[in-house]
């Protein structure tokens, strides 16, 4: 049985769908940007039978449950919705996608609750994945170049104000990403696609390697060749193995500590 609870955020919330309540230990899941929770309801399913209970966010201004309009989305409030779910029901280990791992890490280094974390095709460089994605550096334009409406990942939102929110909250970098990995540790797992078009692996690889060797969490490359998943089921759904794989050796391990 499904459950929702809402997450208040000034004048609209987010919302979490929690599924089963198994001793196995509690997994927060993230969804990818422009996709709604319910894409990762077999995820959830397959947790749900290994004894775990799932939690599938919903952040605001995006296109699931939480309120508000995907024009109107900030990459700062995508992680502030995963910091306060992470603090409400502080799971043993966080599964997060491509802009939700983005968003993921941010939470993760901005709350002194520590869950594991395993981050599936992370974009480590918003500036580089979105030059990639639209073909165009639009944080080396002149803010009245932009036009009203950017698509980003097949949505569109509104230009001026997501780029002001990336620069303002300092999310535009692969530099950023490194200060936010170093805060959490090692006690994260990346999972970069080996030929993904948008996240080079080498741009993966070269965060990491910049850490000191105490903070450097897992890299596991994964094969795959695109980074929209949830258009391709077949490798959405082989990769959703490899997820799995993921979190069984992390309940295996100790759960959650304070930082």
């Amino acid at each position: 049985m499904t459950t929702i609870d809402c997450l208040p955020a000034g004048e609209g919330y987010a919302a979490v769908h929690r599924n089963g309540a198994g001793p196995a230990g509690r997994c927060l899941l993230v969804p990818p940007f422009g996709v709604p929770a319910s894409a990762l309801e077999l995820l959830a399913a397959a947790l749900d039978a290994e004894g775990c209970e799932s939690l599938r966010l919903d952040p605001r201004n995006h296109v699931g449950a939480g309120t508000g309009e995907i024009t109107d989305f900030r990459l700062s409030d995508f992680a502030d919705d995963c910091r306060r779910a992470v603090e409400r029901y502080r799971p043993h280990v966080v599964v997060a996608i491509s802009m939700g791992a983005r968003a993921t890490m941010r939470a993760l280094a901005s709350t002194p609750f520590a869950p594991r974390a395993v981050l599936l095709i992370p974009v480590v460089d918003v500036r580089a994945t979105l030059g990639a994605i639209l073909g165009r550096d639009w944080f080396a334009v002149d803010e009245p170049e932009l036009p009203e409406r950017m698509p980003v990942l097949g949505s569109q939102v509104d230009a001026v104000a997501f780029r002001r929110d990336c620069v303002e909250h300092r999310m535009v970098s692969a530099e950023a990403t490194r200060r936010d990995l170093a805060a959490i540790g090692n006690r994260a797992t990346l999972l970069p696609g080996d030929d993904d078009p948008w996240v080079a692996l080498q741009s993966v690889e070269q965060v990491v390697d910049s850490l000191d060797p105490s903070q450097r969490p897992i890299v596991r490359p994964v094969a795959c060749d695109r980074h929209d998943l949830h258009l391709d089921a077949e490798l959405a759904l082989r990769l959703m193995g490899v997820v799995l794989d993921e979190v069984r050796d992390v309940l295996a391990e100790s759960g959650p500590v304070e930082r």
